[in-house]
C-alpha cells in the first residue's frame, strides 16, 4: 500500500536521476494510490496533488486497520439486485415473504431499483417515503423492508455504516385509535344470528382470543377438556396459488390458552352438533413439508379446510350486519358502545380478540397474563395495543384506597366480600 508518483520510473540513471515514465508531463492524473482489497486484488485510484493523494492513502490506511475497509465497487450493485438477494434469502413466512415481493416491487423498484447502493442519499429515501400514496402504516412498513435492506449491505460491507441513506428519516405518524371492544350484547346477539355452522368460531373467539387461523388449524387432541385449554400449536395459512397448509402460529411461538367453563360447554356441544373431520394436509411447522391427517374441529359442510375470507365475507360479516341494523337503531349505551368499536375495524375475529382482552382486562388480569393468551410478541405490545382499556394509577390508587376504607360504610349486600387487609 503506497503512494505512486506515475511520471517517473522506480529506477534512476547511472547518475543517479529518476527516469521519466511514459506518462510524463502527460493529461493523465499523475500520483496513484494502491492498496490490498482483502481477496487478492489491488485497486488503484489517482490523484493530481499529491496532499490529495496522501490524504486518501491516509484513510484508506485507517479503514484496513480499523477492519473498516469497503470495496469502492461492492456498492456498485443496484438496490434491486441487492434486494433481491436479501429477500430470497431472509427467513420470513410465507405470507410475509409475499407481502414484501409485492411492496418492494410495486413502491419501490420504481424509484429506486436501478440505482447503485452506495449512490443513494438520504434525501431520496425521505422523497421516496414522501411519495408513496398509501396509508402511515403501510408507508412504514414499506419503508422497514428497505430499511433492513441497507441494514444488511452495510453487514455485508456493500457501504459504510456512515453512508446508510436510512438514517434520520421522518415518517409520517401513525395514529394508532384506541380501540373499544364490543359490547357484550352485542357479541351475544352475533352468535344468535349467524349460521349454525360458524356460531362455534364466534363463540370460541370471544371465550379463547384465538385468531381466525389459530381456529380453523385447531385440531381435537389440542384440547384437554378436564384441565379446561387448550394449545394453540397450528395455524391454517392462505397463499395465492398454494392449497391451505398449516404452520406454527404468529411468531412461530406455541401457546395454551385457558378457557372458561361456558366456553368449553360451548366447545363440546358444536362438536356434537358438527363432529370434527379428518383431512389431509401439508404441515410445515417443521421447515419441511409434511403431509399428514389432522382432525379439525372446524370445517365446511364439504369437509374442507375452512377460508379465512370465505368466512368472514360470507358468514361473520353479514350476521355482524344484522347485528347493526337491530341494536344502532336506538340511542343506546349499547349502540354508541358499538359504534365506537367499529370505526376503525370491522375484521370480525379481530372484533372478538379485542372483546375477549377487554374481559380480561377489566377483571384484573395482568399484562403477561393477556399476553400469554393473545399470543403477542410481549406484554409491551399488549399495553401498547389495549392502553385505553387499563386502569390508570390514580385509579388503581383511588381503588385500593376505597375498597379498604369504604368497605365498612357499605351495606353487606355491596361490600362484595371486601376486607380489611391486615
Amino acid at each position: 500500500m503506497a503512494v505512486d508518483d506515475t511520471w517517473y520510473l522506480k529506477t534512476k540513471d547511472a547518475d543517479g536521476n529518476r527516469v521519466p515514465s511514459s506518462r510524463h508531463g502527460g493529461k493523465r492524473k499523475r500520483y496513484r494510490v494502491y492498496w490490498p482489497d482483502g481477496k487478492g486484488g489491488f485497486p488503484e485510484k489517482f490523484f493530481d496533488r499529491k496532499t490529495d493523494a496522501d490524504r486518501f492513502h491516509t484513510s484508506i490506511r485507517a479503514d484496513i486497520n480499523r477492519d473498516e475497509y469497503i470495496d469502492p465497487d461492492a456498492g456498485k450493485i443496484t438496490f434491486r439486485e441487492y434486494a433481491e438477494k436479501w429477500r430470497t434469502g431472509a427467513v420470513h413466512a410465507e405470507t410475509t415473504q409475499n407481502k414484501i415481493e409485492s411492496d418492494l416491487r410495486l413502491h419501490v423498484y420504481p424509484v429506486i431499483g436501478d440505482r447503485p447502493l452506495k449512490a443513494i442519499l438520504r434525501s431520496e429515501i425521505q422523497s421516496l417515503v414522501k411519495g408513496m400514496n398509501l396509508a402511515p402504516a403501510t408507508v412504514e412498513v414499506v419503508y422497514r423492508f428497505v430499511q433492513a435492506v441497507f441494514k444488511m449491505a452495510v453487514a455485508d460491507r456493500r457501504i459504510s455504516a456512515i453512508n446508510n441513506p436510512c438514517v434520520g428519516i421522518t415518517l409520517i405518524n401513525v395514529d394508532r385509535p384506541r380501540i373499544t371492544p364490543l359490547p357484550t350484547e352485542a357479541v351475544s346477539l352475533w352468535m344468535q344470528l349467524i349460521d349454525p355452522r360458524h356460531r362455534g368460531l364466534v363463540e370460541l373467539a370471544a371465550t379463547s382470543g384465538l385468531r381466525g387461523g389459530e381456529m380453523f388449524g385447531l385440531e381435537v387432541e389440542r384440547i384437554n377438556n378436564f384441565a379446561k385449554t387448550i394449545d394453540v400449536a397450528r395455524q391454517i395459512v392462505l397463499v395465492n396459488g398454494q392449497a391451505p397448509f398449516m404452520k406454527l402460529p404468529k411468531g412461530d411461538k406455541t401457546r395454551t390458552v385457558w378457557v372458561g367453563e361456558y366456553g368449553m360447554e360451548r366447545l363440546k356441544e358444536y362438536m356434537k352438533e358438527f363432529p370434527p373431520v379428518e383431512v389431509e394436509i401439508v404441515d410445515k411447522s417443521t421447515g419441511r413439508d409434511v403431509t399428514r391427517t389432522a382432525k379439525l374441529v372446524f370445517t365446511t359442510a364439504r369437509k374442507n379446510v375452512m377460508r379465512r375470507n370465505m368466512v368472514q365475507t360470507k358468514y361473520a360479516a353479514p350476521a355482524l350486519d344484522k347485528v347493526c341494523a337491530q341494536l344502532l337503531a336506538s340511542d343506546t349505551e349499547v349502540a354508541h358502545q358499538l359504534r365506537a368499536a367499529l370505526k376503525n375495524d370491522r375484521n370480525g375475529f379481530h372484533l372478538l380478540r379485542h372483546y375477549f382482552a377487554s374481559m380480561l382486562i377489566a377483571n384484573g388480569a395482568s399484562p403477561p397474563a393477556v399476553q400469554q393468551m393473545l399470543g403477542h410478541a410481549s406484554a409491551t405490545e399488549t399495553m401498547e395495543t389495549y392502553v385505553g382499556l387499563w386502569p390508570s394509577e390514580p385509579e388503581r390508587i383511588r381503588g385500593a384506597v376505597d375498597k379498604v376504607w369504604l368497605a365498612p360504610r357499605m351495606p353487606a349486600g355491596d361490600q362484595r366480600s371486601l376486607r380489611l387487609v391486615t
